[in-house]
């Protein structure tokens, strides 16, 4: 009976023009409602309230704390302006052995090199299209250089981050995991708070 009713109310939905499409962004909570009319008696649709990126559109699934490849640092992606970036907020060692505050020592740019390593800003400009986002950088504190970036999600807990030179294929890979909290051990940035 639930199926009869389902049919006959998606009919008057298709014969009225109208169709209504709801949806949650399951990282936020934000509801969004599209609307798109059917002209008839011809063939063309037209969005008249396309869904902005609050909508669930998947591009927000990639936002949260990611553990890096190697375990040693965790950052923090999230979203400013249609666009994604990270930061390095947590690092199993942030002390050298003589208790030295690790600093960016190897960037290009040396009014930077004192700058500490912990609260860096390491992925830039990532743009979401079709399941991966690209079109972004990664900086690597350990060598001070800056590669293009994409990277798309290896199922929810997962994201594979591809840092490379002009083409993807002259690059490599690291597989990020996703957490939820950080660990006991190492400092977390104390300027995540305020963010």
């Amino acid at each position: 009976m639930m199926n009869i009713l389902n049919l006959v109310a998606a009919a008057v939905v298709l014969f009225s023009g109208l169709v209504v499409t709801n949806s949650i962004n399951i990282h936020t909570g934000e509801f969004a409602t599209a609307r798109a009319e059917l002209s008839l008696p011809g063939t063309s649709w037209y969005a008249s309230n396309k869904p902005s990126l609050t909508a669930d559109d998947g591009s927000h699934a990639v936002t949260g704390l990611w553990l890096s490849a190697d375990k040693r640092g965790i950052i923090r992606i999230y979203e400013q302006d249609g666009r994604f970036f990270g930061r390095l907020v947590w690092l199993l060692e942030p002390e050298d052995d003589q208790g030295n505050t690790i600093l960016d020592s190897e960037n290009p740019d040396p009014e930077k090199r004192d700058r500490p390593i912990l609260g860096l800003q390491m992925v830039f400009g990532l743009e979401y299209s079709s399941g991966e986002w690209r079109n972004g950088e990664i900086y690597d504190p350990e060598s001070g250089k800056t590669y293009s970036a994409r990277l798309r999600l290896n199922g929810n807990n997962r994201m594979d981050l591809r840092g490379y030179i002009r083409l993807p294929m002259f690059g490599r890979t690291e597989s990020w995991t996703r957490i939820s909290t950080f660990p006991d051990e190492g400092k977390v940035w104390p300027g995540l708070e305020q963010e």
